[in-house]
């Protein structure tokens, strides 16, 4: 995590206007809102869609293109994925190797 990210979610938990359900894990970007909608990173969204049991063809399409447009980084989602299942991170791991940008 950056220092700008850093001071980001440091002010945002400051201003108590957070929902608990939209923290994200360390390092992990969240954008409090965009047009007025609460967003999280595309990492922590691959992430919690593998989690809830996506097909692993669909996770594994999105982790291709995200890697591909420069949405995300290999470090990114294995950062996203850090303390998940341990299913979740092979599949994450597999989509980035099958990408070949395991780096």
């Amino acid at each position: 995590m950056t220092d700008r990210q850093r001071e980001e979610v440091e002010r945002y938990l400051r201003a108590g206007d957070f929902d608990p359900l939209y923290l994200s894990w360390p390092g992990d970007v969240f954008q409090r809102s965009r047009f007025g909608v609460q967003m999280t990173s595309p990492a922590r969204t691959i992430a919690d869609v593998a989690d809830i049991g996506a097909d692993p063809s669909v996770v594994i399409e999105a982790t291709g293109r995200a890697l591909a447009t420069g949405l995300v980084s290999p470090n990114e989602l294995r950062t996203a994925v850090k303390r998940r299942s341990i299913r979740v991170r092979q599949l994450v791991a597999r989509a980035i190797q099958e990408v070949g940008l395991g780096a």
